[in-house]
């Protein structure tokens, strides 16, 4: 339901053409749609300005079809994503003014009158496996009546490919990045552009083209963010993790110290990051007693004194590079929601 329809079907009552009980019976379903299967949020078109999008994930054929031939009655554009193309030949007979992109995983009913294009969409993509999730981004923003503009295969092991195109993402409005195996590329743009910049998981890129291996992330994804957003469904005993350090319930000392006292204080386990930062705090504080003085630089370089520091890590030291001589790294899998530690990778 658009401000369109509406105003269409006011004028029609007016002409004398539409009786003013079907207008009633119209407007009574205009919250939403109950259909059986699903209650469709009909009126969002006219609240937000654009329609609901259905997800195929999850839903039977037979719900697709209860839930596409509900919307084709009622509004100009029905979009299905997330559509495989095997469940589209069982549907599309019973569908038959449905398009099919197989390169984006979804399916349309273009709208009835043609839109022009509005701003600059920018989709970006770290390599060509990134693709089928562009893709999907990139069609549905067309259809919904953005200009898209595909950038892809400008990953940061070639930044270089990247900034060429300068001048195209300081025009774009909004880009999208699908955001590679550790997100570095969605950092690397956000940081040139001043327009908003979409990451998207990488966890949930693996899953949207159909993966269903087992597959590894590097530590930045060690925090409950990374599950909430991929889903524990997509994640649970296929995703491991790397972490630099041992996890918080496997610490010893001083981290078992903090461990405790936080739980005693929050009532929940810290993440893994969360002792890395009292770690930074109390270095930091070391070195500005060290230093002795309210100075940036003197107080860096006492920093990279430090040998043999007894915290919650264990003990350290920074090297003459201005590295930690911490070597243990763990790895953890994705088991019923949370991480568990799952073994020792190193030790030097």
């Amino acid at each position: 339901m658009t401000e369109r329809h509406l105003r269409r079907w006011v004028r029609a009552v007016r002409n004398g053409r539409l009786p003013a009980d079907a207008l009633i019976d119209k407007l009574r379903r205009l919250p939403f749609d109950e259909t059986g299967v699903a209650r469709l949020d009909t009126h969002r078109p006219l609240r937000r300005g654009l329609p609901e999008v259905v997800l195929c994930d999850g839903k039977s054929p037979q719900q697709i079809v209860a839930i596409a031939r509900r919307l084709l009655s009622a509004r100009d554009l029905v979009l299905l994503t997330r559509l495989d193309p095997l469940t589209f030949t069982t549907i599309r007979r019973q569908l038959p003014t449905l398009r099919y992109d197989p390169a984006a995983r979804l399916a349309y009913h273009p709208p009835r009158t043609r839109r022009t294009a509005r701003g600059l969409a920018l989709v970006v993509t770290g390599g060509t496996a990134d693709v089928p999730v562009a893709e999907e981004a990139a069609r549905t923003l067309e259809l919904l009546g953005s200009r898209a503009v595909r950038l892809y295969d400008v990953g940061v092991a070639g930044v270089h490919r990247l900034l060429s195109q300068w001048p195209l993402l300081r025009r774009a409005r909004v880009i999208v990045v699908i955001a590679g195996m550790e997100g570095a590329l969605a950092s690397v743009v956000a940081g040139l552009v001043a327009a908003p910049v979409i990451a998207v998981v990488a966890a949930l890129a693996l899953v949207a083209v159909g993966l269903k291996a087992k597959f590894m992330v590097p530590d930045g994804c060690f925090e409950d963010a990374f599950i909430k957003a991929a889903g524990e469904e997509n994640l649970n005993d296929r995703c491991y993790v790397t972490f630099g350090g041992l996890p918080p319930e496997k610490l010893t000392g001083k981290g078992k110290d903090f461990v405790d006292n936080y739980v005693k204080k929050y009532g929940n386990m810290p993440e893994g990051y969360a002792v890395y930062g009292y770690e930074a705090a109390k270095v930091a504080l070391e070195g500005v007693r060290r230093a002795g003085k309210k100075d940036r630089e003197a107080i860096r370089s006492a920093c990279f004194t430090i040998r043999n520091f007894e915290g919650a890590l264990g003990s350290w030291s920074f090297d003459r590079n201005g590295d930690t001589t911490l070597k243990t790294m763990s790895g953890q899998i994705v088991r019923n929601g949370k991480f568990e530690f799952f073994t020792l990778l190193g030790e030097e």
